[in-house]
């Protein structure tokens, strides 16, 4: 009889050993599919969200690229604008000019003598003379070193009326 329940528990012991071992093998592999499953899941999310990064960066390339675009032509018409009314504006200064540049001229006698100085005018007078720049950056430079010292003052108003031929 020992040897019976000897047999009978050492069955018992295989059978039950046997028993556990193919169960911890189908959970180990049932956790290895879950496992592998969310890998699958997760490279996919990763896939996507990669995607939605990629088309992200092209609408904003898209976007940037379309601002720039509205930005020059907004510059571009605002530019032009600005030259048609600078334009609009030096055709209607230029005949106010001409007559502000007589008047002065048939003012010159006066103008550019000590009795008759006044600066302003006399710089207007330089600025709007035929004279070559170099010349009337000399004269107005002359002008305003002279301004207090009337025998000086003297010398470079004839010195302009020279330039002028008057």
């Amino acid at each position: 009889m020992n040897r019976s329940i000897l047999i009978v528990v050492l069955v018992g012991l295989l059978v039950g050993g046997g028993y556990w071992y193919v169960t911890e093998q189908q959970e180990k592999r049932a956790l290895a599919e879950e496992a592998a499953a969310a890998d699958t899941v997760r490279a996919a999310e990763e896939a996507k969200a990669a995607e939605a990064a990629r088309v992200a960066d092209e609408a904003a390339a898209v976007a940037a690229a379309e601002a720039a675009d509205a930005a020059a032509e907004a510059a571009a018409i605002e530019a032009s604008e600005a030259a048609t009314e600078a334009a609009a504006a030096a055709e209607t200064a230029d005949p106010a000019r001409v007559v502000i540049t007589q008047q002065l001229m048939a003012m010159a006698d006066e103008l550019l003598t000590p009795e008759g100085y006044d600066a302003e005018k006399v710089l207007a007078l330089v600025e709007a003379s035929s004279m070559a720049d170099v010349q009337k950056s000399a004269a107005k430079t002359a002008l305003d070193a002279a301004q207090d010292n009337p025998d000086r003052l003297a010398t470079v108003l004839s010195h302009i009326r020279a330039s002028l031929g008057l």
